[in-house]
């Protein structure tokens, strides 16, 4: 789970839902998210506090406080917020029906084997795996092996 942290500076610049902000660590890009700042009236000059999560290229903000206000949720556009991980299929994010006896059925039918050593991606599987005495990483979709590219 990531860890809030509060961010206060002077804001610097406005793009639409980013923003730079001026702080005594340096200069940061605070991201609202596409639609974050539509009911925010952020402009150059202004002294904000924000909440979120410090990302290694931008700031994601999920509260605002402008002035001193009272804070304010950060409301971006629903269609733009990330799925939860049920809604992406397992839990690690991957299609549902890529499961382990899955994966291995269809490297057994395409006569794959030692195939312990696997990476799971958003749509796929990358396996080591041996055929015909040859390593292999090999990428398993749920219809099949779309892809086997000989390593040394």
């Amino acid at each position: 789970m990531s860890n809030i942290v509060e961010l206060t500076g002077t804001v610097e610049d406005v793009f639409a839902h980013r923003f730079t902000l001026k702080t005594d660590e340096g200069n940061k890009l605070v991201d609202l998210g596409p639609g974050g700042e539509r009911e925010l009236s952020l402009s150059a000059g202004q002294t904000i506090s924000v909440k979120g999560e410090d990302k290694p290229a931008e700031f994601k903000a999920k509260e605002i406080r402008i002035a001193g206000a009272e804070w304010q949720a950060v409301k971006a556009d629903e269609k733009h917020q990330p799925k939860p991980p049920h809604d992406r299929g397992d839990a690690h994010g991957g299609d549902s029906e890529l499961t382990d006896e899955h994966v291995t059925r269809l490297l057994d039918e395409e006569g794959y084997s030692d195939h312990a050593e696997r990476t799971r991606k958003p749509k796929h599987v990358e396996v080591m795996a041996t055929k015909d005495g040859q390593r292999h990483k090999v990428h398993v979709h749920k219809d099949g092996v779309k892809k086997a590219e000989l390593v040394d």
